[in-house]
């Protein structure tokens, strides 16, 4: 593979172990090269706090998913809570499919990704329980066997890249800065 959209934990694994080379990482609406994940219940859900999560079942998306597994753990660490305490885990793929999960009533919550949360709470399918802190958002990267001259041929298009039109223009807006 010569490029890939990564996250930052698979990024910093690819670059460790590939030596994968850094080209652009999303910024968001508000121009910010961050992203958070949260943790979501069905808007009818009694669950109110993370504390109330001991004892049920929580999805998460892809396992090697940033916002879709490892910010969800820190978040269930943060409110004192461990894989052990939770009734049963599943991983789902997916951050839609996270989602799915808890709409059906297969999970009580899930850890997922902010612009479909936030999406999906704005139009009263999901309640957000949680959001995380700021991480690095992901990006767009090279094999460390992509001939510099190409790297930087693909850096400067994506950067150039302005999308048009609805639904649009919040995805595909980068920036230089460095990969974590």
């Amino acid at each position: 593979m010569d490029f890939a959209a990564i996250g930052a934990t698979s990024y910093i694994l690819a670059h460790e172990q590939f030596g994968a080379i850094p080209l652009v990482r999303g910024i968001n609406a508000q121009g910010k090269a961050v992203y958070r994940s949260k943790i979501v219940v069905r808007p009818d859900s009694p669950l109110h706090d993370m504390a109330a999560l001991r004892g049920q079942r929580f999805a998460f998306g892809d396992a090697d998913s940033t916002q879709g597994h490892l910010i969800p753990r820190i978040l269930l660490n943060q409110a004192g809570l461990t894989l052990a305490d939770l009734k049963s885990y599943s991983y789902t793929g997916s951050h839609r499919n996270c989602a799915d999960a808890v709409v059906s009533g297969r999970a009580d919550a899930c850890g997922m990704q902010d612009s479909l949360a936030d999406q999906l709470a704005g139009q009263g399918i999901l309640r957000i329980l949680r959001s995380s802190d700021d991480f690095p958002s992901s990006g767009i990267a090279a094999s460390a066997t992509v001939p510099s001259e190409i790297v930087e041929r693909v850096r400067d298009a994506l950067l150039a890249f302005d999308p048009q039109g609805r639904n649009l223009d919040h995805l595909y807006h980068w920036d230089r800065t460095e990969m974590p």
